[in-house]
């Protein structure tokens, strides 16, 4: 286990007994623990570093420390995009002069981080923004429509140190653009804002979980290892045994297709072909409805102003 997960492991159970109690906090630790997905993407990605920024940046909002929140959330940026999404509770549960504050320190320091990084080398600086826009549609219902099924992989170590890769579509051009999905996305985003009655701590961990669904949902790839951001929001936003149920079922979804579908197109560079589209397909749509499921649930529980406990 690597020094961010035990990270993550602290942070579930300080924020799990925040919102639920001692005993829960706890045992939410414990599950996440024993989840074999965190476990397992621990060996080959930065993921728990990205779910450690992102809940250190959660326990610091839900601790009213929000310009140290500001900074876990500007590192989380700087590492991958998604602990940004933070901002949209900031500016749900905060007044408009702190959320404006702590959106200046985050996308600003931002800014200044790579002004410098395009000061020094823009030739690469540029492609480490833009490259993960410019790839094909990969494991999502997106992909199925495009018709590209394939794993989002960026090719081969050495492919990668010539920028002009990072402009290549090496797939299927996407049916549904991605300024469409995009757009729609933050229509969904306004509409649950605006709509939201609950301001409590567990709605603002709730609002932050379904942002963040709704951004996986709305983007053209999916990587398992997302999992390892999703699980803890997930249990503390359902710490029951439904919950428990919701992450074993969706990491045994993403777990059959990745590794287990997956380790038998080593030798196609990751294309499902054949008898394997059929399987692949199901897999994609059965994830894809388990997560809308979960965001209705979320939105269900913001439109409700008394705290519940289900």
């Amino acid at each position: 286990m690597t020094l961010f997960d035990l990270g993550n492991l602290v942070r579930m159970r300080q924020i799990g007994m925040k919102l639920h109690g001692g005993n829960t906090g706890l045992a939410l630790a414990w599950i996440y623990a024993l989840s074999l997905a965190p476990a397992v993407f621990i060996w080959w990605n930065f993921e728990p570093l990205v779910a450690f920024l992102l809940l250190s940046a959660l326990w610091a909002l839900l601790n009213r420390r929000d310009g140290r929140s500001a900074v876990w959330a500007l590192v989380g940026a700087l590492t991958k995009f998604t602990p940004a999404i933070i901002l949209g509770a900031v500016w749900r549960y905060r007044p408009p002069q702190k959320a404006l504050r702590y959106t200046l320190i985050t996308l600003g320091g931002f800014a200044v981080v790579y002004a410098l990084l395009f000061a020094q080398n823009s030739a690469m600086t540029a492609p480490s923004l833009v490259a993960q826009f410019n790839k094909a549609s990969y494991q999502t219902v997106w992909a199925l429509l495009d018709g590209n099924y394939t794993t989002g992989n960026f090719g081969a170590a050495d492919e990668r140190f010539d920028p002009a890769n990072a402009y290549r579509i090496n797939g299927n051009p996407a049916v549904i653009p991605g300024v469409v999905r995009l757009g729609a996305a933050a229509l969904i985003g306004a509409f649950i804002f605006w709509r939201t009655k609950r301001f409590d701590d567990r709605g603002l961990v709730a609002f932050t979980t379904l942002t963040l669904l709704i951004f996986f949902l709305q983007t053209q790839g999916w990587s398992p290892q997302w999992l390892a951001q999703i699980v803890p929001l997930l249990l503390l936003c359902f710490p029951t045994r439904n919950g428990v149920t919701l992450v074993v079922l969706l990491s045994g979804l993403v777990f059959i297709e990745y590794p287990f579908l997956f380790m038998r197109t080593g030798d196609t560079g990751g294309v499902v072909a054949g008898a394997q589209i059929v399987p692949f397909a199901g897999l994609v749509l059965g994830r894809t409805l388990l997560l809308v499921m979960v965001c209705v649930a979320l939105y269900r529980r913001l439109r409700v102003a008394l705290p519940d406990e289900s």
